[in-house]
């Protein structure tokens, strides 16, 4: 018997069985014992501690459940751990004992139904606690669970808790991902850095391909499989290694279906869209079908191989799922940031409508949702624009905002008019729309300068709505380059800028185009460049007058490229054939052959919006 003693209340513990699911008689301890544990061979032990009741392994009870206590209350609970992540259904925790690291995931039941449903089926920590226990048994890389809580409530389990052992080193994809293998400049890159930067990106392609074959060779279909579900570790070889997370959402099947399979894949898919190549997504395949074939060879007794025309058909049906799976993820992505989830603080009230990226202060955040105004009273202020309805300022985010962001631009929008401000209750401020639209790009690797902040005042008159964005360093312009850094670059440096620029901008409007993104405002100042002549990056401004549809109509397609195509003739940039080379770099290879048709109606489209900015006298910018 081992006990814990910090005399505070009578604790009763219940002796678990490992070796057959029943449980044996309880034991009372003494009153003065705040938590009474009794260990039952070989491992595992059951107790109460803070109103929940834990199933704990031994060997961590002692050190874990003091940590634990609290756990079921909430805030009182917050500063014995850092908060990984947060929402409205769980919480992370990140606890540092003095043995190792350890995660608490804490599932919340906050409506009637979810409390119904666990009367007729295991909670969240429960599925997530034996899926885990399943998994590991197959051979396949996962957490190990240590303790399972949970807490009753007249008699329903309401919320239910799970801690795991930390993996020393290991983060997830998605940030492994963002940190080495997002493309960056030519510049920024010697040789030496460019190849292993190359053999990274191989070797995880060859990794999470196979870790996925032997996931589904198992039957294992993982409901919420995407890059921040899988943990990685670079070993001292440079080998990727991988584990799976979050797995309360995974089912055990006989036999996988090549749409189960597919669709799978499609999750995953989603995060690496923007940035991988389709050689990277053959390397993925290749090492994903032999690790499959193997497996399913294995289980069958069969020897053939696949032959080449049946991968080829594989190919082309996987490319297919993982298109049209990744818009649809990003659109269940969009609706629930729109809602609120673990990357946005909403901090709405009845004066005002307040988000905030997850990394700034909150108290912050209430401070400027209370006064917006103050940030335009800063010593540092370099003002862009000040007129009746619009004020664009560059400012020093204040470091009581959080980590360090350095400069951002600060946008004020008052809605001037009678019927504006009547609508305004029923509608998106322009404020909020750029903030939803600059995120939803940012995940289909769309380049905009991140929102970071957004206000609107409800109640005053005129009403004000407030943006704050990060300024992207050594950027200006289109525009403002063409004006000031153009003349100075030699006539091949003009040309080679030409080139990779207009590739860039065609490849990034098709991408905004096949995600149905109207930009009706697509002119030079409105493109932000780098002030490095040789960074291809182009980054969209001004995205409140974007709207989104559902299929982006042709004709709207075609004003957005007659708006580019009349901004560019206006600054005298790019001949004929670079126009023709943008708009066939635009349409690529499925419908280059009709770019004459397209050619012409771009033409048609200039000339009427060239006339009627001549009629009402409005510059061509």
């Amino acid at each position: 018997m081992s006990v814990i003693t910090p005399p505070e209340q009578n604790s009763q513990i219940t002796v678990l069985d490992l070796n057959g699911s029943d449980l044996l008689e309880p034991a009372a301890m003494p009153a003065s014992d705040e938590y009474n544990l009794m260990v039952a061979p070989p491992q595992f032990l059951a107790a109460d501690a803070g109103g929940v009741s834990w199933t704990v392994r031994a060997d961590v009870a002692r050190e874990l459940l003091p940590r634990l206590r609290d756990s079921g209350s909430g805030p009182e609970f917050e500063g014995k751990g850092e908060i990984v992540k947060t929402g409205p259904h769980r919480t992370v925790y990140r606890l540092q004992l003095p043995s190792d690291e350890f995660y608490l995931k804490h599932f919340r039941t906050y409506h009637w139904k979810g409390l119904l449903l666990n009367l007729v089926r295991p909670t969240k920590a429960e599925s997530e606690w034996h899926a885990a226990l399943r998994i590991a048994a197959l051979g396949l890389p996962t957490f190990e669970p240590v303790a399972l809580g949970s807490v009753r409530r007249r008699g329903l389990v309401a919320d239910s808790f799970l801690v795991s052992r930390g993996i020393p080193d290991a983060i997830p994809v998605d940030e492994f991902a963002d940190q080495h293998l997002r493309p960056v400049i030519d510049h920024e890159l010697d040789p030496a850095g460019a190849e292993k930067q190359c053999r990274l990106r191989q070797a995880l392609a060859q990794a999470v391909g196979e870790l996925c074959a032997r996931l589904h060779v198992a039957g294992v279909e993982h409901a919420d499989f995407h890059a921040a579900n899988i943990l990685v570790r670079l070993e001292r070889d440079g080998t990727p290694r991988l584990w799976l997370i979050d797995l309360h959402r995974v089912y055990f099947r006989e036999q996988l279906t090549d749409h189960q399979r597919y669709r799978n894949l499609t999750f995953l898919h989603q995060f690496f869209a923007g940035f991988s190549t389709r050689a990277d997504r053959l390397r993925f395949y290749q090492a994903y079908l032999r690790v499959w074939n193997a497996g399913r060879q294995s289980a069958t007794g069969t020897t053939k191989p696949s032959r080449r025309v049946d991968q080829a058909h594989d190919i082309a049906t996987l490319e297919s799922y993982l298109e049209s799976g990744a818009e649809k993820g990003w659109k269940r992505a969009d609706r629930a940031f729109r809602r609120g989830n673990r990357h946005v603080k909403k901090l709405d009230n009845s004066r005002s409508r307040c988000r905030g990226v997850a990394a700034l202060d909150a108290g912050w955040l209430k401070g400027l949702r209370a006064n917006p105004e103050q940030l335009f009273g800063g010593e540092s202020i370099v003002w862009h624009k000040q007129s009746a309805k619009h004020r664009v300022a560059e400012i020093q985010v204040p470091a009581a905002a959080g980590p360090s962001l350095g400069r951002a631009f600060y946008k004020c929008i008052e809605r001037v008019g009678l019927w504006r401000n009547w609508l305004s209750p029923f509608r998106d401020a322009p404020v909020r729309k750029a903030w939803e639209f600059g995120h939803a790009l940012l995940r289909r690797q769309i380049d905009t300068p991140r929102p970071l902040v957004c206000v609107e005042k409800c109640e005053e008159q005129p009403r004000r709505s407030y943006l704050l964005t990060e300024a992207v360093p050594a950027t200006l312009t289109a525009a403002d380059f063409l004006r000031q850094t153009w003349p100075t670059l030699s006539p091949v440096e003009q040309r080679q800028w030409v080139t990779v620029h207009s590739r860039r901008l065609a490849v990034q409007m098709r991408r905004l185009h096949d995600a149905g993104f109207d930009h009706r405002d697509l002119k030079f100042s409105n493109l932000l460049v780098s002030e490095v002549t040789d960074d291809a990056r182009v980054w969209f401004l001004d995205l409140d007058g974007m709207r989104r549809w559902k299929r982006l109509p042709d004709q709207r397609m075609v004003q957005n490229l007659a708006r580019i195509s009349i901004s560019a003739r206006a600054h005298g940039l790019g001949s004929l054939a670079d126009r023709v080379r943008f708009l066939k770099w635009y349409l690529g290879a499925h419908r280059a052959a009709d770019w004459k048709t397209w050619w012409h109606r771009i033409t048609e489209t200039s000339a009427r919006k060239l006339a009627l900015n001549q009629k009402r006298g409005r510059a061509i910018h």
